[in-house]
């Protein structure tokens, strides 16, 4: 609380800079006082006005402190309130933070596993196309052999029929042959 403060009055507007009033006596005569020293009947007549000024001051300087207290205090909850939203909001980061690193480490996880698969994939690709353009010169040559046998095959089989009948005939005249040759050998050995 603020101190009371005493009002003193003001001086005369007839005073001079040493702090001393011109007034006239009951007599008239000119005469030097000390400035602010009043008679006692003005005292008396300025002492309500003064006391009724000075509760109205006290009473404003008290609606004034209870106003500061009033602003501080409610400066003070909303500073609380603001302290516990940033805080909640910090821990909610916090918790936000994590997960992300959490996602961004598993997702930089998965993207290297995703890479070393891919390239195991291109390097099977490329031996299977590999094993593909051998597979598909051993069907052209396949497909041109039996082409080739298609086209020569009514020769071959005339050649072939003709090779078996010559053999036919070979082992005919052969057969005749060797019994005649046996029969030889016999007569030889029986004489």
């Amino acid at each position: 609380p603020l101190a009371e403060v005493e009002e003193a009055p003001a001086p005369p507007a007839n005073g001079d800079d040493f702090g001393f009033d011109d007034v006239t006596s009951e007599q008239g005569i000119p005469v030097r006082r000390e400035a602010g020293s009043l008679s006692q009947q003005q005292a008396a007549a300025a002492k309500p006005r003064l006391m009724n000024d000075g509760t109205k001051v006290l009473n404003l300087l008290k609606s004034v402190e209870a106003d500061i207290t009033k602003e501080d205090n409610d400066a003070k909850a909303n500073d609380k309130q603001d302290q516990a939203a940033y805080e909640k909001m910090m821990a909610a980061s916090s918790v936000k933070r994590e997960a992300d690193a959490k996602a961004l480490s598993e997702k930089a996880a998965t993207a290297a596993e995703l890479a070393e698969s891919a390239q195991l994939l291109k390097k099977k690709r490329k031996a299977l196309q590999g094993e593909l353009a051998e597979t598909k010169k051993v069907v052209a040559n396949l497909h041109e052999q039996c082409d080739w046998l298609l086209k020569h095959f009514a020769k071959r089989k005339h050649l072939r029929a003709t090779e078996s009948e010559a053999l036919k005939r070979t082992k005919s005249v052969l057969s005749g042959a060797n019994l005649g040759l046996a029969q030889k050998r016999q007569a030889q050995s029986s004489s």
